[in-house]
This record gives structure tokens, sequence and C-alpha cells, in this order.
């Protein structure tokens, strides 16, 4: 009865093992490719990976002058331009600070005007002074002749008194003209020395002017440079956005003061298109 069932088994098993190889031979093998028409389309790559997350380009934008925040113009998550103005400092003492410069730098130019209009006048009393020296020099050689003929009729005279042909008045007469015109040349020419004097003067006073006008020259230009910062410092009362981008950070609110005497305060930070970021 045994041996009955084993065989019995053993039949079934040849049995569904044939059929099982029939069944799997007439089955067609699925196609490995498949027709299709040719089109244009987007491959999509993707990549997985683990890690930070970083924008592209990231930017602190700080304020560059010192003073209270007026107005701020911008929220977290919003999109700003390139240039476009975030927060807006109290200008008040920023424009008064640019007037005070205005009104140095006009003080400077005053005092520089005053300069030229002193050096117009030192040309006018040089060219006096040149004019005079010229007269006086002619008036010496006049002296000098007037000088000359006097020691001549003082000696004719002489002559003349000693052959009985004058008085001893006409004699004293043309010695007192010779004593009068060596006074009138000494004096002639102390006056000369005294012109030469005033030129020499006068080319120290050019001298002296030529510095002081340097020194107003360069007190102008510390003026314009001083009002030039102050104008700077104006502008920089408006932050505006350096890239284009959002605002991921914003660390300030109105009314708030701001020191930039030591360091810049970061007030915002802003960083590129989200849509494209760094692992």
């Amino acid at each position: 009865m045994k041996k009955v069932i084993i065989i019995l088994l053993v039949l079934a098993a040849v049995a569904f093992q044939g059929v099982w190889w029939w069944v799997s031979a007439s089955q067609k093998p699925p196609d490995l490719w498949k027709k299709a028409a040719v089109d244009r389309g987007e491959i999509i790559v993707s990549v997985t990976a683990s890690g930070g997350v970083e924008p592209l380009q990231e930017v602190q934008v700080g304020s560059q002058v010192s003073g209270r925040v007026a107005e701020v113009r911008v929220e977290l998550d919003q999109r700003v331009q390139q240039g476009e103005v975030l927060a807006v400092l109290d200008r008040e003492l920023l424009e008064a600070d640019c007037k005070d410069k205005e009104s140095q730098l006009q003080q400077a130019r005053i005092a520089l005007d005053l300069l030229r209009v002193e050096r117009e006048s030192l040309e006018v009393r040089e060219q006096r002074l040149k004019l005079n020296q010229v007269r006086e020099r002619i008036s010496v050689q006049r002296t000098q002749a007037s000088l000359e003929l006097a020691v001549k009729n003082l000696q004719r005279y002489t002559e003349m008194l000693q052959a009985q042909a004058v008085a001893q008045t006409e004699l004293d007469i043309r010695k007192l003209e010779k004593e009068n015109a060596e006074r009138d040349l000494q004096i002639k020419e102390l006056d000369l020395q005294q012109i030469d004097l005033d030129l020499k003067q006068a080319a120290a006073d050019r001298k002296t002017l030529d510095a002081r006008e340097r020194q107003a020259l360069l007190s102008v230009a510390q003026a314009e440079q001083a009002l030039t910062k102050a104008q700077t410092n104006l502008g920089y009362a408006s932050i505006v956005a350096p890239i284009e981008g959002v605002v991921l950070e914003r660390s300030v609110q109105p009314v708030q003061t701001i020191a930039a005497q030591f360091q810049s305060p970061n007030l915002f930070k802003i960083v590129t298109d989200l849509r494209q970021v760094l692992l």
C-alpha cells in the first residue's frame, strides 16, 4: 500500500512539472523595446545628497554712517532689486554738516580772493616804487650836474678874486651854492636808497603773500574735500541693496540708533535667487 502511494506521488510530481514546462514554453517572451515617435523633451537629472544648503551669493548690508533710522522699506523674504533703497537714516544732522562745510568752503574762497586783491595792490605799489626809483635816479643825476657846475663856478670865482675881478661876496655866494648842491645830492641819494629799501620790502611782502596764498589754496582744497565727504555721508543715509535677491535677515527697526564709528553694523542679509543653491 505504501509503495502504491509513493508511486502515485512521484507520478503526480512528474505530471505537474511537465504541465509547468508546457505552459512556460507556450508564453511569448516580453518585448525589450518599445516604439515611439521622435520628439523633444526635458531630461530631469536629480541628485540625492546630504549636507547644508547655501545660496550662491550672500551679502551683509550695513551702514557707513551713524544716525537714527528714519524708515525701513523692506520686510523679511521680500525680493529686492540692485540699488533699491532698504532703509533711510535721519538726514537732519548730515544736511547740517553739509551746510557747515559749504560755509567753511566759502570762507576759504573769500580769504583766497582777499589775498589776490592784496597781490594786485602789492603789484601797483611795486610799479609806483619803480617809477619813483627812475625819477629819483634822474633827480640824482641832475643834482650831480648842478654840483659839478657849482664846483666849476667856485673855482672860476676863486681865480677871478685872486685877479681882483670880483668881490669877496661873489665868491662866498659860489661857496654856498656848492655846499647846497652837495646837500641836495645827499638828500636825493637818501631818497633813492629809501626807494630801494621799499622795493626790497615789497619783494619780501610778495614772498610772504605767496606763502599765504599757497596756504589759502590748501585751505580751499581741504574745505572742498570736507564738503565732498559730507555730501558722500549724506548719500550714505540711503542704504541700498548691492545685489538683486531676497531679504533673508533684517536686524534694524525704525527709530533705532546706529553707531558706525568703530565697526559697520550689519542691518540686512541679502541672498541671491534661492532656486539655485549650493550643497
